[in-house]
């Protein structure tokens, strides 16, 4: 399969465009977050939700061609990195760091809980210079309310890893390391 002439597009929240867009490209923008991350996906509901409530920049990476989207990436005006995902087809073309490089020119300033199971967008965010955040305060000051939710931390190869509730059900936990775009004192 040959590499399609790729485009990425940006949503600008909370614009009239953004809303109108959105209703537009929601069902093939969602299964490609699904499709992407496949077994790890959070559900659909979860990221519509997010997308449509927490003011969140969209970039769209569409074929040229046929304007059909082939990977997705959301990100909070406060820089807090919602998901990024391509089309497996599409995967190893480069495409999802293209999505985080876009993102990065509207928002220089991202952070984002990161599984540390999820080796393939820890690599992905190392190579558009994300580190792991390495100070606990810095760690709780950008979680903010979900500080509370840590049940545990420790230092792992330099950055804090730590475990912590899910804020939307209790009973399950997550482990997670936070990565920041720029060095955690610069945030």
């Amino acid at each position: 399969m040959s590499i399609p002439s790729v485009l990425v597009e940006t949503l600008v929240p909370s614009s009239e465009e953004f809303q109108k867009k959105y209703e537009i490209i929601k069902d093939e923008l969602l299964e490609v977050l699904i499709t992407g991350y496949g077994k790890k996906a959070y559900p659909k509901s979860l990221h519509d939700f997010r997308i449509r409530n927490e003011e969140q920049y969209l970039f769209l990476l569409r074929e040229v061609e046929s304007e059909r989207i082939l990977g997705c990436s959301y990100v909070r005006r406060d820089g807090k990195r919602g998901a990024t995902a391509v089309l497996p087809e599409m995967s190893g073309n480069g495409f999802g760091r293209l999505l985080v490089q876009e993102s990065l020119k509207k928002v220089e300033c991202q952070y984002g809980e990161i599984s540390i199971n999820n080796e393939k967008q820890l690599n992905l965010l190392k190579t558009c210079g994300f580190r792991g955040v390495h100070e606990i305060g810095k760690v709780y000051q950008l979680l903010g309310e979900l500080r509370p939710l840590i049940l545990s931390w420790r230092i792992v190869n330099g950055s804090i890893n730590y475990i912590r509730k899910s804020r939307d059900n209790p009973n399950i936990v997550h482990r997670f390391v936070l990565m920041s775009s720029l060095g955690s004192d610069d945030l």
